[in-house]
């Protein structure tokens, strides 16, 4: 006998109790292990079948552990713990705000190399939190058609585990008092202590959910016209109040030594409008828009960007803005142009002066070869207001 065949007949050790086969049930699902196994097993269905449950009638939540026992010339011994639940018929998960309160609460990050996917952006444009409009409802609903489509946008994440995830404030979360009118406040269904605080909370909720069905997570921010600090007269300094959420936001996470893989990223001075991100070997710039005056004007204002030495826009391959409220794609130089959609109530003014109105949407895409993949506007799922 060689010594081959000596190793390959050398039994397989026990792991530790719990990490033997086995698969222990409750009311949520339960708990299992596919036993001491020769080779590293990544797909989740094949985990289920190890440990003799249905990959037709469960699934994997949240972390996989793994025990490893190392051998001297044979191969390792492996095995794997992890907890399931029952797939629910379709229609049962129907309600929107109990799924995604499940999403939230857990806050348990999915890492390598469970999240491989490709990149993948999620931008939130003009929310203009207070603002009324020709589809307003109560501050109340609004949110509601957020978590609508946040729940959907969840669910894609998780389906795709991007391994790099960029969440973008696009600029206007705010609406704001004087931002375009003196006489703006008496049009707005929110005061702007309470715009602020609604927007706080839109942010920290997306960036809970969706962080931890990603690996590393992104959060970009830029300036826009309805963030700036201004008083009747017009503009004060540089302020923006949708980078100071940011920072309280930013702030939060690292005081409350958040367990979540986050990075967040501003414009590189005051001075600068431009956020730029880069994930793999692609550059992604995000800024709101409203320096082109014109969704027309959008790709000759990024090219002026690239042909100034001072702006890393010559490298950039996707551009993404907000402010114009009318979602759409484009390339032009070899770039891609992801025009955001717009989360307000809509813009009486625009429409009355051009007849032109959009539904609120979330924008999302996917990264491939530098290029935009797959992208979708994420509508809610529930009617709009009469």
């Amino acid at each position: 006998m060689t010594l081959a065949d000596t190793l390959a007949d050398v039994p397989i050790p026990d792991p530790p109790a719990k990490y033997r086969k086995h698969a222990e049930f409750d009311e949520k699902g339960g708990t299992a292990s596919t036993g001491p196994v020769r080779q590293m097993v990544t797909d989740y269905r094949e985990l289920l079948t190890l440990a003799g449950l249905d990959p037709d009638a469960f699934r994997i939540v949240g972390k996989v552990s793994q025990w490893t026992k190392t051998h001297h010339g044979r191969e390792d011994t492996y095995s794997f713990l992890f907890t399931f639940e029952p797939i629910p018929a379709e229609g049962e998960e129907s309600d929107i705000a109990r799924e995604l309160a499940s999403m939230i609460k857990p806050v348990r990050p999915l890492k390598a190399p469970h999240a491989q996917g490709l990149p993948m952006v999620v931008c939130l444009a003009d929310a203009q939190m207070g603002k009324d409009g020709p589809d307003a409802d109560t501050p109340e609903q609004m949110d509601a058609r957020f978590e609508s489509a946040l729940a959907q946008v969840a669910a894609m994440v998780k389906a795709r585990r991007p391994s790099e995830l960029i969440i973008a404030d696009n600029g206007d979360p705010v609406e704001g008092i004087t931002s375009s009118a003196p006489n703006q406040i008496a049009t707005n269904t929110l005061d702007f202590p309470e715009q602020i605080r609604k927007w706080q909370r839109r942010l920290t909720q997306t960036i809970l959910t969706l962080a931890p069905l990603a690996g590393k997570t992104h959060i970009a921010a830029v300036p826009s016209n309805h963030g700036e600090v201004r008083n009747s007269a017009g503009k004060v300094g540089y302020g923006d109040h949708g980078l100071g959420v940011a920072r309280t936001v930013m702030d939060a996470f690292e005081l409350l030594n958040s367990k979540l893989d986050l990075t967040f990223h501003f414009p590189a001075t005051h001075h600068d409008v431009i956020t730029y991100v880069d994930v793999g070997d692609a550059r992604v710039a995000f800024t709101h828009g409203h320096h082109a005056k014109a969704i027309e004007r959008m790709p000759q204002w990024i090219a002026n960007q690239a042909a100034s030495l001072r702006s890393p826009m010559r490298d950039t391959h996707i551009v993404c803005h907000g402010h114009f409220h009318q979602p759409g794609y484009r390339e032009s130089r070899g770039r891609a142009i992801v025009s955001c959609s717009m989360f307000d109530a809509g813009s009486s003014w625009f429409e009355n002066l051009t007849g032109e109105y959009s539904r609120p949407s979330i924008t999302t895409f996917s990264i491939r070869d530098r290029r935009v993949f797959d992208i979708r506007f994420v509508e809610p799922n529930m009617p709009e207001a009469a």
